[in-house]
């Protein structure tokens, strides 16, 4: 058993030091990123979320406003509510397929975003999900006739 708060720290030092190896193998024993684990993070540009991962929780990224890139394996099912919030230097981001849920305002105010991709395993989108995102321009789900999304919130 490890303490939950030496672990948060060494992450946040590897955030801080931009080492996303450290960070990538710190993540390998969690099944989610918890709610707000990388929140405020000014230092964080890029990272490459592990297949162990299933789920990107309520505000994880919120306000990363370093964090330009970020690869979503295809464990990822679900992406929470404020997940990326004010991450503002984000242009583009690739839903995986195994994807079933996006959040409401899970990439609010990212105002630089230009294209996001939707696949068709998503069944749920909480309202506004890319609300505030001034340049995104276009908006893809992916086949569109194979399914149809279930829940859409109207907000």
């Amino acid at each position: 058993m490890f303490n939950k708060i030496i672990y948060q720290t060494a992450i946040q030092k590897a955030a801080k030091n931009n080492d996303i190896e450290v960070i990538y193998v710190l993540l390998l024993s969690e099944d989610k990123i918890h709610d707000k684990f990388f929140k405020d993070n000014t230092h964080l540009k890029q990272i490459s979320i592990p297949s162990s991962v299933t789920s990107i929780e309520y505000s994880a990224f919120w306000r990363c406003s370093s964090l330009a890139q970020i690869s979503i394996p295809l464990s990822v099912t679900s992406i929470g509510d404020y997940a990326f919030n004010e991450c503002r230097l984000l242009t583009q981001i690739s839903i995986p397929s195994s994807v079933t849920s996006i959040g409401s305002c899970a990439f609010n105010e990212c105002s630089s975003l230009t294209q996001i991709s939707i696949p068709s395993s998503v069944t749920s989108i909480e309202g506004n999900p890319f609300a505030s995102c001034p340049k995104l321009d276009q908006i893809t789900i992916v086949p569109l006739s194979e399914k149809r999304i279930e829940y859409i919130e109207d907000k």
